[in-house]
């Protein structure tokens, strides 16, 4: 008897051991009272490429549409199985509900893609609700069951094709199991159950109680979860400049354009010089340790200077003039010049614009890199009145010989130009208030972030991060409140507009590009959202929000996973033009287009 005990009791520690152990680490022990949940977009993705468990029927004859819970599952995650058994107390409801499970095999599972495979062979057998039924009622027996034995438990004949199923490698249903694995990492999944209830995706599963009364509550259309808001007011701790660098200061020069400051590995600033065409490296203080480049053709001189970044421990300068890139070391030392730029026919992006080839923006691994074509001609303006304009530009994964790969994303340019005649001659301006999207690469090389916002009255912007294949990582929305555009703010942007031809007498004043605007129906009546975009060498976000006139303008921080992580206000000429988790660059043009470098701390 003690002996049998002794074994029982080592049973159970194994047991409780195998549920411990193989929890996903980010999955659930405890169920919340009130669980945080996030909108998903494209959600209906993983539902299309799910398996319908079950589908419940509106017993009211309302017609109302049901309501879809997808589940991420795993064959063999013990937390899947006890969610299972939740999802089965809803099978009998009278709501209209449709329950999708969704193959997301954990990799440290010995069975789980096997379990994956088989899932889906039973889907095409028609057997899928009695296959996961016999999996998560015998989950503490797999790897000690057979596969045909489950299958037989499950009603199934063919118990041959499941155990071929589960062995079989390399087929068309590991790249189904592929694409949904991708879907779940674009979702946020984590771990092992994840569910989404109409896109909604919780933080952690709900119990009965939790899950009923969400569905009841979409099904009456009483849903009154909010999108996460983008907060337009500084609501962090002030942030405080830590050293600033002017234009005419210590250095003596002046820098270019926002693309053109990096930061390193080890924290340490690269910023471009134009005005001689070099680089120069500050420490953690603002001091210049040193200056490398100048104006040339040799090596190490350059033509132009068109990005600045950081790859592991090499300082890469791109010539979008003379088609390459300079390499230095981290210390100053030139290391190679080599050709590099974008193999790009000509094409036409709108009339009278064309792109071709393409410069390095970003320096990848294996000598490939991002690159940003080269806009020529001159789009045709009118004589007089307003002409929208829409151009797409990509941004371009090429290999070492610039070979493009890939398209990353595309840089969206919406806008308006206005065109006044006075006397014989033609004034023109950019409309300062189009525009629906901003593109960023990211400078650690992992892709590009599309920021969009939809009309007011929807009040929603999305971001989306894309990978160097151009793959979507993530995508989420957000809400955010519109802010209205008010005469103050019309008043400041009329007396910032750049009028061209520049310097002339008789250029009309702001009072007249007004009516011609407003004409043309383009002074909207609220603000856009996002004004600006940066993308951190950690990942994070960068969101300048709506630019009201005032002496500052909040910048929204998201997170690497698209998190809202801090709210910050900065005076309205700065802009962030690179940043890392302790710190952040910013620059900033005077009324005389003189920029300064400035670092603040986090």
């Amino acid at each position: 008897m003690t002996i049998l005990l002794a074994i029982c009791a080592l049973a159970t520690v194994v047991i409780v051991g195998y549920r411990l152990v193989f929890a996903p680490a980010r999955g659930p022990s405890h169920q919340p009272d009130n669980p945080s949940m996030v909108f998903e977009t494209g959600w209906e993705s993983a539902r299309d490429e799910g398996f319908l468990l079950f589908e419940t029927r509106d017993v009211s004859g309302g017609g109302r549409p049901p309501v879809d819970v997808v589940v991420f599952m795993d064959s063999e995650c013990p937390f899947c199985a006890l969610f299972h058994e939740t999802v089965q107390k809803i099978a009998t409801d009278t709501l209209p509900v449709r329950v999708f499970y969704v193959n997301h095999p954990l990799d440290y599972h010995e069975h789980s893609t096997p379990g994956a495979r088989a899932a889906d062979c039973a889907h095409e057998l028609g057997f899928f609700r009695e296959w996961i039924d016999s999996v998560y009622r015998n989950q503490q027996s797999l790897g000690l069951m057979g596969w045909g034995t489950l299958a037989i438990e499950a009603g199934i004949r063919d118990t041959a094709r499941i155990s071929h199923c589960a062995r079989e490698e390399g087929t068309t249903r590991d790249e189904r199991i592929a694409t949904t694995l991708k879907l779940g990492q674009q979702l946020g999944v984590e771990g092992t159950p994840t569910v989404l209830v109409n896109g909604w995706r919780y933080g952690t599963p709900p119990s009965e109680s939790q899950l009923r009364t969400t569905i009841a509550e979409m099904v009456a259309d009483r849903w009154t979860r909010a999108l996460p808001m983008l907060a337009s007011k500084a609501i962090s701790a002030e942030v405080k400049p830590v050293w600033t660098i002017d234009g005419v200061g210590q250095a003596g020069l002046l820098p270019w354009r926002l693309d053109d400051v990096a930061i390193g590995e080890a924290g340490e600033v690269y910023v471009a010089q134009p005005w001689d065409l070099r680089i120069m490296r500050l420490d953690s203080s603002g001091e210049v340790l040193w200056q490398a480049g100048g104006r040339g053709e040799g090596p190490g001189e350059f033509s132009a200077i068109s990005a600045v970044g950081v790859l592991d421990d090499t300082v890469f300068v791109s010539d979008s003039d003379q088609g390459r890139v300079s390499l230095f070391s981290t210390d100053g030392h030139f290391l190679a010049t080599r050709r590099l730029a974008a193999k790009l026919e000509m094409q036409s992006v709108r009339d009278g614009l064309f792109i071709t080839g393409g410069w390095p923006v970003v320096l990848l691994e294996g000598g490939h890199a991002i690159a940003e074509p080269h806009l020529l001609g001159a789009p045709a303006l009118p004589e007089a009145g307003v002409q929208q304009e829409h151009s797409r530009i990509p941004l371009l994964r090429i290999d070492s010989l610039g070979m493009v790969i890939d398209t990353v994303a595309w840089r969206e340019v919406s806008g308006a130009i206005v065109g006044i005649v006075r006397g014989n001659r033609l004034f023109q301006v950019q409309a300062p208030y189009e525009g629906f999207s901003k593109t960023a690469v990211m400078p650690n090389g992992q892709g590009a972030i599309i920021a969009r916002w939809t009309d007011p009255a929807e009040g929603l912007v999305t971001i989306t991060r894309r990978d160097m294949k151009g793959d979507t990582v993530f995508h989420r929305a957000y809400g955010y409140e519109p802010v209205p555009l008010t005469r103050r703010a019309i008043e400041r942007t009329l007396q910032e507009l750049s009028v061209f031809p520049t310097g002339e007498q008789e250029a009309p004043e702001g009072p007249e590009f007004e009516q011609a605007l407003r004409e043309g129906g383009l002074i909207p009546a609220t603000l856009p959202p996002i004004t600006a975009l940066a993308v951190g060498r950690d990942g994070s976000v960068w969101l300048r929000r709506e630019d009201r006139g005032e002496e500052n303008v909040v910048w929204t921080v998201l997170s690497p996973s698209g998190e809202v992580q801090d709210v910050v206000a900065l005076p309205r000429r700065q802009r962030v033009a690179a940043a890392t988790r302790s710190f952040f660059i910013a620059v900033e043009e005077n009324a005389f287009g003189v920029p300064s470098v400035i670092r603040y701390d986090r």
